[in-house]
């Protein structure tokens, strides 16, 4: 696994349209770019790595920031996790994630959070295999103040962009 660097932009664009194409979404390529541009110009808001397999960048993952008063400090969110289809079931994501968190650790992160669908068993499997687990007492809420990377129709979104 490496950290993404600004000429990987292309690659990573092509990653989080499949990404997003198994969700039934279209990406939003050009706001894509930008999340992308943002997180590379500015460690502060979270990293992008590059998963890689046999040499081979073979998915990306995704952190970003925010701070805690729970725990008193940075905590992450793993926002994005994929990897392509021909390299799961492999362990290629738990290693993934096992090293993103030592890295974090490393970094003095307190905590990483992620979401993750209630169906989504594999991806809930993974992340239980690298020491994530749910929190029971816990549901996520969320407000959107702005139009997501995703399509969600070809009609504008009332939401801002």
């Amino acid at each position: 696994m490496r950290l993404a660097r600004a000429g990987d932009i292309n690659l990573l664009l092509d990653l989080m349209d499949e990404f997003y194409a198994e969700a039934g979404y279209r990406l939003n390529r050009n706001r894509a770019s930008v999340g992308f541009n943002d997180l590379l110009e500015d460690g502060r808001l979270g990293w992008i790595w590059m998963i890689q397999a046999e040499g081979r960048d073979v998915g990306y993952a995704v952190t970003t920031f925010r701070y805690s008063m729970e725990y008193c400090g940075r905590m992450a969110a793993v926002d994005d996790l994929y990897v392509r289809p021909e390299w799961r079931n492999r362990g290629v994501a738990t290693e993934a994630l096992i090293e993103i968190r030592n890295f974090l650790k490393s970094r003095g992160i307190r905590a990483v959070t992620v979401e993750v669908g209630q169906e989504n068993g594999s991806a809930q499997s993974v992340y239980r295999k690298a020491g994530l687990a749910a929190i029971p007492d816990r549901r996520v809420f969320a407000c959107e103040l702005a139009a997501p990377a995703h399509i969600v129709s070809d009609t504008p979104s009332s939401v801002g962009s």
